[in-house]
């Protein structure tokens, strides 16, 4: 399945903690599986909206210190903390953080006791958001674990309402993406971001392929199973690209990336969610474009093939023509 996550400009190569109920509500988490190592939560539209990429990674690698805490909570602790490090505190009830340097509130009396070195370099700095944000897991999860995750929470912050409101920011912040099957074959991006439907039978404006628009951070999906046979963040014109090659023949080619799942040589299941969409212009992983979009080209014997005819069954929920069977003429403008 997919591997290394790839989140926004940041390379987040991470291992997922297991799914958590909080305060009797679930965290709903889609995730991809990575090669034998266990599930990632991925970040939802909301989450690559809303938490700045490096702050989002901090999340992830520290949330790795405590099991029984997924980022997607950690990252709802920040929310509510400090909107992320925006604010000296996102809410008015709360004493001021000690150290501006974490998105987590901590003061100073926790640092005394607790302050751990969160990047590795021999030093707990207060400084370091790093070693603020290993701190704040360290107050969080003294003992390394957590099996009350309401209970941790409200250690941190006594509020009624604060578990709740963490909560209700987890769920925002972990993907529920949903896309169509049709046998052996998933929609290649999230159906519900899909405002122009009619957009999929529209001819490609350079060559055999469609392009998509999609708000940036769409889930998208492997087409169908097969070997990721190329991921780049950045593969110049393309932007951030996933090659699959499908275990039906044909060569898929994923184009203008925001995040990019997996690594050559890494399976994927049809299904599997293997990046976010992305082309604003000027965005890291863009690559050449006009606007927030999706790009996808189907080769097969060495051509390039229409794939609108392709899409639109799946999206139909009809029979699929087999790849080999899509005429290479006749979607250019």
């Amino acid at each position: 399945h997919a591997g290394a996550v790839l989140a926004s400009a940041a390379l987040l190569s991470c291992c997922m903690l297991p799914l958590l109920a909080l305060a009797g509500v679930g965290v709903l988490a889609g995730s991809a599986s990575s090669g034998g190592v266990a599930d990632v939560p991925l970040p939802s539209v909301v989450a690559v909206q809303d938490i700045p990429p490096a702050t989002l990674a901090g999340y992830i690698t520290a949330a790795q210190r405590c099991i029984g805490l997924s980022w997607p909570v950690l990252a709802a602790v920040g929310k509510v903390d400090t909107d992320h490090g925006r604010q000296a505190e996102a809410t008015s009830d709360a004493p001021p953080r000690q150290f501006p340097t974490s998105p987590i509130r901590i003061d100073e009396s926790q640092w005394n006791s607790l302050a751990t070195d969160g990047d590795d370099d021999g030093l707990a700095d207060p400084r370091s958001a790093a070693d603020v944000l290993a701190t704040a897991i360290s107050q969080l999860c003294p003992a390394g674990r957590i099996d009350d995750l309401a209970a941790a929470l409200r250690r941190h912050r006594t509020e009624t309402a604060y578990v709740e409101q963490v909560a209700r920011w987890a769920r925002q912040y972990t993907d529920v993406a949903t896309s169509p099957r049709v046998g052996a074959y998933t929609l290649p991006f999230d159906r519900a971001a899909l405002t122009d439907v009619a957009g999929l039978s529209r001819p490609h404006h350079d060559y055999p392929a469609v392009d998509i628009s999609l708000p940036v951070g769409t889930a998208v999906h492997a087409i169908t199973s097969g070997r990721v046979i190329a991921a780049s963040a950045d593969n110049g014109s393309c932007g951030g690209t996933i090659v699959l090659a499908g275990t039906d023949g044909a060569t898929y080619t994923y184009c203008h990336l925001s995040i990019v799942l997996g690594a050559t040589g890494s399976d994927a299941v049809g299904g599997d969610l293997i990046g976010r969409s992305g082309g604003q212009p000027g965005a890291p992983g863009a690559g050449n474009t006009t606007g927030p979009h999706l790009h996808l080209q189907v080769r097969v014997d060495g051509t390039n093939r229409c794939p609108q005819a392709l899409v639109v069954a799946i999206a139909a929920g009809r029979a699929v023509p087999p790849p080999s069977s899509l005429p290479s003429t006749g979607c250019v403008s």
